[in-house]
């Protein structure tokens, strides 16, 4: 939902007297506000909600109130505790036979589950999504969308991601839904960006060209500054600098990286903390400034490499790799060729679980909404299983 969606909930307020459907009202509100990055609002209406004796009584406003507390968790601080807050509502929406906030929920725990790589679980969720899917829903039929044009995009399913990523904008443009419209030209670009990182990590010829990874990532950064969403500002600045350093920019990326790693970032703390780090070491060399390079380098906390998903311990440990052969230094990471071979096989290994589960989303048949992409449209694929070391 955009700005003037929030702003047209509230003119329902005008004529609405119920204290039931007026908490209703407050939880879709939170849950939009914490879309578009307004995450102060959408705290008040949620501690607003559980004050209200009123809003406790309406079962709607209680899911809307658990979409929406996971929605801040989740885009606020990439918080995983999101899937609770997300379960919760699907049970509730459930045990109160209301079928398009259970296809809601189950969209958003399905988009979680993409992101845990918990591939399996993802498809299930999608699956409960299909069956409680109406087809007048476009906002459920969207996130859905979403999470398969995701999918197919990380299996190098190119075509099959656009036919997704096509089907999402039309169902967003028509909700006027500028959040999902958003988050589908971030993914897109975030997803290309990291794919072609790992294939170029793992030595494998990437089709994806850079004048392509310019063109989403200038298309995700100008609809945000159009639409004053900030949700995705911070992961968007982080494209930037990565895609700075792919064209050879690196005392751009190297200012941004500083600066990033100057302040509270609670996206990219912890073990995932340490890939700005080993970034702003490579750009570091890049303009010539060693020492500085070295001293990151020794600071990393490598105990925490563990915590990285498979990409960014590939990606991580192929800079670190390189970066230590320039600076002629011991790498901190003992056995790092042993250790590069595994990552490249730990990704070879998602990406082929995420194809057999995929292989089991229940798109045809009577109670299928929409027409999946058929494999013979689909482009061929950069798989790591070509050509990988």
């Amino acid at each position: 939902m955009t700005l003037s969606a929030i702003d047209r909930l509230r003119r329902s307020y005008l004529n609405c007297h119920d204290p039931s459907l007026i908490a209703e009202i407050d939880g879709q509100i939170a849950y939009h506000a914490g879309r578009i990055g307004e995450f102060t609002l959408a705290r008040d209406l949620i501690s607003k909600a559980r004050a209200s004796a009123s809003a406790r009584e309406s079962v709607k406003g209680a899911i809307w109130v658990m979409l929406a507390d996971g929605v801040v968790a989740y885009f606020e601080r990439l918080d995983m505790s999101a899937y609770d807050k997300f379960n919760r509502a699907y049970a509730v929406s459930v045990a109160a036979g209301d079928r398009r906030l259970s296809a809601l929920a189950s969209a958003w725990i399905s988009h979680l589950r993409f992101a845990l790589a918990e591939y399996e679980e993802m498809v299930d969720s999608i699956n409960k999504c299909l069956t409680n899917l109406d087809s007048r829903d476009g906002h459920a039929l969207s996130r859905l969308s979403l999470v398969l044009a995701n999918s197919f995009l990380l299996i190098g399913e190119v075509r099959t991601s656009q036919h997704w990523f096509e089907s999402a904008r039309r169902l967003a443009i028509e909700e006027g839904d500028r959040a999902t419209i958003g988050a589908l030209l971030y993914n897109r670009a975030a997803l290309m960006l990291t794919r072609y990182r790992v294939l170029v990590s793992a030595g494998v010829c990437c089709e994806i060209k850079v004048s392509e990874l310019r063109s989403v990532i200038n298309s995700a950064c100008n609809f945000q500054k159009h639409t004053k969403n900030l949700a995705l500002n911070d992961l968007l600045v982080i494209c930037e600098a990565r895609l700075a350093r792919i064209e050879n920019q690196h005392e751009l990326a190297r200012k941004i990286f500083l600066e990033l790693r100057s302040r509270p970032f609670p996206m990219l703390s912890g073990a995932s903390g340490c890939m700005l780090d080993i970034e702003y070491a490579s750009c570091s060399i890049a303009v010539g400034e060693l020492l500085e390079a070295g001293r990151v380098i020794r600071s990393i906390d490598i105990q925490g490499l563990e915590g990285l998903e498979s990409d960014d311990r590939l990606i991580f440990l192929s800079e670190i790799d390189v970066d230590c052969q320039k600076l002629e230094i011991q790498c901190p990471i003992s056995n790092i060729g042993d250790r590069l071979r595994e990552a490249v096989a730990s990704c070879r290994d998602e990406e082929a679980r995420l194809r057999r589960a995929l292989a089991r989303v229940a798109l045809d048949g009577s109670g299928a909404l929409i027409n999946i992409a058929k494999s013979e449209h689909s482009s061929k694929p950069d798989n790591l299983s070509e050509g990988a070391a």
